[in-house]
């Protein structure tokens, strides 16, 4: 009976012990891994916002909504794939663990000093704010809360991709890659200009012209839509002209594009000649931005007025 007695005292004790352990442990994996709400720097996407800064030690971006439209940097239009990859990070990302308490000062000073700060308003209200980086063999993703000092590790679930990176991305890879954004029922006049000819497409009395020649207007319908729609491969940063494609922004002047507006506004792309042999073309836009072209995929919107006789 007593052998019973202290066997069930063993049991019982045996009980609490586990129990306390499982708490314990419970206790510790929450502060240590759940401690924090996982869609911490999550945003929700049916959440309305306006703006996004992204301000980083060497590149600073800005995108606002207006009208409908992303808009870069407030002159440019925020290329719509990249806004759709961009957006989908921001809605999946999830904090994996925390970082190591050893490291956790360290790294959140980096994280400051040469992290990207994050910055998502809806009008004057402040929705996310938080600085994101990642360690140089770009795996891993750290973010960091602006008003707390705890970086955490994030990740996207289900994915390996470097969530850092594209909180990087320079303003030449955000920027749409459609060269006109001209509304083409302002149009009033294009102008296709090669060293010893020109083609030019005018508006008049509500119809589309090519002067001196009587030209298909289906023909001048189609072109106009081409040229509407024509995109860059890339814009080139200073680091491209200066290295590889240095070749190509010595090649002299082939052809320069005009449109303008009824209001007299004009957006122009000047074309340098093909290198030999290569199967892209360089652009200078109104800007100065030199972007890249394949020449094939274009190259329907080098024509002469004479390819537009309907005769």
């Amino acid at each position: 009976m007593q052998q019973r007695t202290k066997n069930i005292r063993l049991l019982s004790l045996l009980a609490i012990t586990l129990v306390t352990i499982g708490l314990l442990l419970r206790f510790d994996r929450n502060s240590d891994t759940l401690g924090v709400d996982k869609k911490l720097f999550q945003l929700n996407d049916q959440q309305e916002i306006t703006d996004v800064y992204l301000l980083g030690p060497d590149e600073q971006n800005h995108f606002h909504f207006e009208k409908g439209q992303w808009h870069l940097n407030d002159t440019l239009l925020l290329d719509q794939s990249m806004a759709t990859v961009f957006f989908s990070v921001l809605s999946r990302l999830e904090i994996r663990r925390p970082v190591a308490r050893q490291e956790a000062d360290s790294l959140a000073a980096l994280l400051r000093s040469q992290g990207v700060r994050t910055i998502i308003t809806y009008g004057a209200d402040t929705i996310k704010d938080y600085f994101v980086g990642g360690n140089p063999d770009l795996e891993i993703t750290w973010m960091l809360n602006h008003r707390e000092a705890t970086p955490w590790q994030v990740h996207i679930p289900g994915y390996q991709s470097y969530v850092a990176g594209i909180f990087s991305v320079p303003a030449s890879d955000w920027r749409s890659r459609f060269v006109f954004t001209t509304n083409f029922a302002l149009l009033s006049r294009l102008r296709l200009i090669y060293p010893d000819d020109s083609l030019v497409i005018r508006q008049k009395n509500n119809f589309f012209e090519i002067p001196g020649i009587t030209a298909d207007s289906t023909a001048i319908a189609n072109y106009l839509e081409e040229v509407a729609y024509l995109q860059a491969d890339r814009y080139l940063t200073p680091q491209d002209t200066a290295g590889t494609y240095h070749l190509y922004l010595q090649q002299p002047h082939w052809a320069g594009l005009q449109l303008q507006t009824a209001t007299g506004r004009t957006k122009e792309v000047v074309f340098l000649q093909r290198p030999a042999g290569k199967p892209y073309l360089v652009g200078i836009l109104s800007d100065g931005t030199p972007a890249l072209f394949k020449y094939q995929r274009i190259k329907g919107i080098f024509k002469t007025k004479q390819e537009f006789t309907d005769e």
